[in-house]
């Protein structure tokens, strides 16, 4: 499973330079790509990707950014890995009511 969102960058200063883009705090089983990891513009793709097995739950995942004769900056963000629905699955209900009366003869209608 996996979810792309777009991660924008506010550029101040005049600063124009490349951007070194990383993603720390994942879950096990969760992995982090950014397109283009080294980002020139203003944005870049952040593409995470969880495995069948991934640990489920909330975590806190901080992306940082460095940048040559820059300080570092970071932001983070709630990423809930949520169990997977198998395919062909289907949800029962825990109780369900018969149309059938005990005790009673079922009728034609």
């Amino acid at each position: 499973m996996w979810r792309m969102q777009t991660v924008n960058i506010t550029r101040t200063g005049g600063f124009d330079g490349d951007i070194a883009l990383t993603a720390t705090g994942l879950p096990t089983g969760v992995t982090a790509a950014f397109d283009p990891q080294s980002a020139t513009g203003n944005s870049s793709a952040l593409t995470l990707t969880a495995a069948a097995n991934a640990t489920t739950g909330t975590a806190t995942v901080t992306v940082k950014g460095t940048a040559t004769g820059q300080a570092d900056k970071t932001t983070a963000f709630q990423l809930t890995v949520t169990p997977r629905r198998l395919a062909g699955s289907r949800w029962l209900p825990t109780r369900r009511r018969s149309p059938f009366r005990r005790g009673r003869a079922a009728r034609r209608r």
